[in-house]
């Protein structure tokens, strides 16, 4: 538990204390909230809860859009302080397990698409079918001893580099 009485010492307080949850009073001297919440989610994200009087609908979704997760309305109520954390921290967690499978699924999306482009390049260059082709990158992983992705880009990158020199000639 940290608490910080300039606006300046937020993020490094951040860096210092690394906090499992961050409660933000928006309303400091020389504090920009949406700034803040910027800096604090690019460096080391965390679920936030912002502290303000009421706001316009434009305001909240600002700070919702930066990565707030919750708006507590001045003046706190000490009972809905914890209720508010423990909700942002549960929709945080839901949110950062969602980006891994967006991150997970775009790996295997990029894993696909090389695969097939090589696969694709061995069909037309060694006028194979796909499953010949696709046996044939599998084999040859596994004589370079790599994977059958390091494979694909091996192939991709002598397309490329055969492509170049057949344009020059």
């Amino acid at each position: 538990v940290g608490t910080v009485r300039q606006a300046r010492d937020v993020v490094s307080a951040m860096d210092a204390l690394h906090p499992d949850v961050v409660l933000l009073n928006v309303i400091m001297p020389q504090l920009d909230g949406v700034g803040t919440i910027r800096q604090i989610m690019a460096r080391r994200p965390v679920p936030i809860v912002i502290v303000a009087p009421p706001s316009s609908p434009d305001r909240i979704d600002m700070f919702a859009l930066v990565g707030a997760m919750g708006y507590l309305v001045k003046p706190v109520k000490p009972q809905s302080v914890g209720p508010a954390l423990s909700l942002a921290t549960s929709q945080f967690g839901e949110l950062m397990a969602l980006r891994s499978e967006i991150l997970r699924l775009k790996d295997a999306i990029s894993l696909r698409q090389t695969m097939q482009r090589a696969k694709g390049i061995m069909a037309h260059r060694l006028r194979l079918t796909e499953p010949e082709a696709h046996r044939t990158l599998q084999r040859f992983a596994v004589a370079e001893r790599c994977s059958v992705l390091e494979a694909a880009g091996r192939v991709t990158t002598a397309d490329k580099f055969f492509t170049q020199l057949e344009a020059l000639a």
